[in-house]
């Protein structure tokens, strides 16, 4: 970052030396001096260097001292936000859709640190009305490096119609947000039945005779349909 300084002055200003103080101090580093002497009206650069170790807020202080009695002191807060890992996935909610009751479906989310450190997870877990019937088949990695993903899978296996789903949570270290929540949706069908065929035509007939054909009517999910 490159900061000016202004002699707004009558004369020559002197700065006669710098220094960074408090506790992120180490963070931020000086990589070009300004220059100890600045006519009057004149400009000088200094140039800050901003590394850190950690992720989140960091602060310090730069001190710039005159170099005589006609030049005052000058302190600057300088600050910076060092992004570290950040949680991310493919989906904002596991959204089963259309199912069927008795039947075991999986769906999968994607998690991916989009970010500059390890992204560590915590607790993944199921919540809500149904999350007796769904469960976690496959949690995703505990420690997701950089720019790399994992895979979470979920199952459910409904057991009532008109289900109530459940939520995802997932706890990390993600730099901005330590809990992301998925709600978790389905549409339950308690028996879906097939006609085959699904159209039918009654061949030529002569009139006042008859014709008949079947239809097989099969129930694809594993309760009665009625």
């Amino acid at each position: 970052t490159s900061m000016s300084i202004r002699n707004v002055g009558s004369g020559t200003a002197t700065i006669a030396s710098w220094s960074l103080t408090g506790a992120d101090s180490a963070a931020f580093r000086v990589v070009a001096s300004p220059a100890s002497q600045i006519p009057e009206g004149s400009n000088t650069q200094l140039i800050l260097r901003f590394a850190p170790e950690r992720a989140g807020l960091h602060s310090a202080v730069l001190h710039l001292a005159g170099g005589d009695s006609s030049t005052s002191d000058i302190q600057i807060t300088v600050s910076g936000f060092g992004i570290g890992a950040v949680f991310a996935t493919n989906k904002r909610e596991v959204n089963f859709e259309q199912i069927l009751q008795g039947v075991a479906y999986r769906d999968t989310l994607t998690v991916t640190n989009a970010g500059y450190l390890p992204l560590h997870l915590g607790t993944q877990i199921i919540t809500g009305a149904d999350s007796t019937v769904i469960t976690i088949v496959q949690a995703a990695d505990s420690i997701i490096s950089p720019s790399t993903s994992s895979l979470l899978v979920v199952e459910y296996i409904p057991v009532a119609p008109l289900a109530l789903g459940g939520l995802l949570r997932i706890d990390c270290d993600d730099t901005w947000k330590p809990t992301f929540s998925f709600p978790i949706r389905a549409f339950v069908i308690h028996g879906l039945a097939r006609a085959t065929p699904d159209s039918l035509f009654c061949d030529t007939v002569a009139v006042r005779s008859w014709k008949q054909k079947a239809i097989a009517i099969r129930n694809d999910a594993t309760v009665s349909v009625w």
